[in-house]
């Protein structure tokens, strides 16, 4: 049995991974258990990685980037017949839109993070405001930014921070109503040069200007945030310390007054690639690492939780119970319809809209641009 694990960095999943498939395979008696790992940050940025998989595989650990590409490009195998109906009583709700392609399940979901608001308990208590409560509009947010204005006595001290980059942007497109591809991934002409995604991403310019928006980057965002300087972020949430939660709470994304939910997930998968000689050997693997309790399915990891229904441990942080409800409104983002989404390669158009350029004719030249890589690729 061979797997491919595709991860940023030193994963932290990886240990409990190997573990669980190398205990399997003992108790099994299967002859090998080969696991190759491969630091997508270690690659060379022009080098197509993807295409080397070939047919040396069973199973493929990826990030979301590369969902979209394998299955076009046919390297998953379909898991419809070996899970079935089954995924929805598995796995927490909201989840099988992300690893569907086609109407077919072509992976498993993993561990997986959402984007949301991270506010600071003290300046909603100064600037004599209710705690934002599920259900909270675009409005309610701007009346608190601008309370909070009269708060910064600080340089450094602003009322919001939302990152001006494609990735941190789209949860405020989603939840303004609009989005940067269509829902199969097959167009971005009419969606990410519509009326409504440039209205959200001008909304969000106005508050630069305006001077509401902290100007620091996603870098140092949360340490800003620890020290006091920042009201509410917009950030993929990540676990808060026991010490901090009286100083800081997390909320979904606001909502136009009247309209629905709208959570941006980061999830991690496992397929059972095509090339398998025995795919049904290789699923009933997958199954055994990623729908059991396990090692790997019972891992702690900073801001992501693991899929299953069941694996929520009795202690976690309240973030992690947070991000399992938020899940429920989850919208598959433009990094599992396109690869390479997150190299920063079309965050450039971006910054001639902070230099003036009008965000619908940006939007527009961004649209040409990422329609003419989706094609080659």
């Amino acid at each position: 049995m061979k797997i491919l694990f595709y991860g940023w960095g030193m994963d932290q999943s990886l240990a409990s991974f190997e573990t669980v498939c190398r205990h399997y395979a003992e108790t099994r008696e299967l002859a090998e258990m080969e696991i190759s790992y491969v630091n997508i940050l270690d690659l060379d940025e022009n080098m197509d990685y993807r295409r080397e998989i070939g047919n040396e595989c069973d199973l493929i650990a990826m990030v979301p980037s590369d969902f979209d590409y394998f299955c076009r490009h046919g390297y998953l195998a379909d898991l419809t017949p070996f899970i079935g109906e089954s995924f929805n009583r598995l796995f927490i709700d909201g989840l099988e839109e992300l690893v569907t392609y086609d109407g077919k399940h072509m992976a498993i979901p993993t561990f997986t993070g959402v984007m949301g608001i991270i506010y600071n308990k003290d300046w909603f208590r100064k600037a004599g405001i209710p705690f934002p409560a599920p259900g909270w509009s675009w409005d309610d947010f701007m009346e608190a930014a601008l309370r909070f204005r009269s708060l910064c006595k600080e340089p450094e001290q602003y009322p919001v921070q939302i990152a001006f980059t494609l990735d941190i942007l789209e949860s405020v497109v989603l939840s303004k109503g609009g989005r940067y591809v269509s829902a199969d991934g097959k167009s971005v002409s009419g969606y990410m040069d519509s009326p409504e995604t440039a209205a959200a991403i001008d909304w969000v310019h106005r508050l630069i200007s305006e001077e509401l928006l902290s100007p620091y980057s996603q870098s140092v965002l949360r340490e800003s945030f620890e020290q006091g300087n920042i009201g509410m972020m917009v950030t993929w949430l990540y676990d808060i310390p026991q010490h901090q939660l009286d100083q800081a709470g997390v909320i979904g994304m606001p909502v136009i007054r009247g309209g629905n939910p709208a959570a941006l997930p980061l999830p991690k998968m496992i397929g059972v690639s095509s090339a398998s000689q025995d795919p049904e050997r290789a699923y009933r693997l997958l199954e055994y690492l990623t729908c059991t309790e396990n090692e790997f399915t019972g891992q702690q990891i900073d801001g992501q939780v693991y899929s299953l229904k069941h694996a929520a441990a009795p202690s976690e942080n309240p973030v992690k119970a947070f991000i399992r409800e938020e899940l429920r409104y989850a919208k598959a983002g433009t990094y599992l319809k396109i690869a390479d989404w997150y190299g920063g390669l079309y965050d450039r158009e971006l910054e001639r809209i902070l230099e003036g350029k009008p965000a619908r004719e940006a939007l527009q030249a961004l649209a040409a641009t990422v329609a003419l890589r989706y094609i080659i690729q």
